[in-house]
């Protein structure tokens, strides 16, 4: 079974607001999308060539890819309410 919810995040791994945003991120998926949510974290310090292939100009960088469509969020995601209606504007 699919996930409803697919994002991306790219990541720097000396960055701390990259890693408070995975904390957040992945605490949000468990509390406000009952888990059904896909996380795939992306550290650009290990996979440099990520960031040009998907054209990451900015760090932390959100892909929603599901559902369509594709909506890009950058810098700090630490808002529950904000973060609620940027994922269910769709």
């Amino acid at each position: 079974m699919e996930t409803k919810y697919k994002f991306h995040l790219f990541v720097s791994e000396t960055d701390n607001l990259s890693k408070m945003t995975i904390s957040f991120l992945k605490e949000y998926c468990e509390r406000h999308l009952e888990n059904d949510c896909e996380l795939i974290i992306t550290n650009i310090d290990r996979e440099p060539e990520q960031a040009s292939l998907y054209n990451i100009f900015a760090l932390p960088t959100l892909i929603q890819l599901s559902p369509p469509p594709e909506r890009r969020f950058f810098g700090r995601l630490r808002d529950i309410e904000h973060i609620n209606q940027l994922v269910k504007e769709h």
